[in-house]
């Protein structure tokens, strides 16, 4: 993609954080630089599609005690103006629409 001359091209980066870890800045790492906000959050969600995929054969219990534990809490920066992807909403709605209707992985 060309950004005209004088022009800056915005960046989207997706970090992560260790769930257990949260607030520990030092166990955050970079895992990507996109072009769109969207391609951005698209990775963020895959990243937990993965985690879930591995972990949610052991049951729901399990899935949530592998995610505290060991889970990935994945954000965008810079969010744009009235938009916000909360990876702990998404993994939440992601287990609830697996195993709240009675299914299992």
């Amino acid at each position: 993609m060309k950004v005209p001359c004088g022009k800056t091209q915005k960046v989207f980066t997706v970090y992560i954080d260790d769930v257990f870890n949260l607030y520990d800045t030092d166990c955050r790492r970079k895992h990507g630089e996109y072009q769109t906000y969207e391609e951005a959050v698209g990775a963020c969600k895959k990243l937990i599609d993965d985690f879930i995929e591995d972990h949610a054969k052991n049951g729901e219990d399990e899935l949530h005690r592998c995610h505290y534990f060991w889970g990935k809490d994945p954000w965008v920066s810079p969010e744009p103006p009235g938009k916000h992807f909360s990876s702990s909403q998404y993994f939440q709605d992601e287990a609830t629409r697996i195993f709240g209707k009675g299914k299992q992985p």
